[in-house]
């Protein structure tokens, strides 16, 4: 069965003003259709990027993301999102 949404191998890698910094490494993720799942970690682990990254609001830097089979092309049409601030 196809994942509702399958994080492959993705990379973060961002610019920033003390040089490139990477926020996810090499993280992949299989979210089932209906199926419930919280992102927990420490504040600068990825979490935010991670959730980014399924929503489209951010492109990885390396690696895929599929919703329902289909890659990720723009943002997440059947996706629900509630930022932090």
């Amino acid at each position: 069965m196809t994942a509702a949404l399958s994080l492959e191998r993705v990379t973060c890698t961002f610019s920033g003003a003390r040089g490139r910094y990477t926020a996810v490494r090499d993280a992949s993720l299989d979210v089932a259709a209906g199926e419930f799942v919280s992102v927990v970690g420490p504040t600068g682990c990825g979490k935010s990027t991670l959730l980014n990254v399924g929503a489209g609001l951010l492109a990885p830097s390396a690696g895929e993301v599929y919703v329902h089979g289909v890659p990720l092309q723009r943002v997440n049409p059947r996706a629900s999102y509630m930022f932090q601030a």
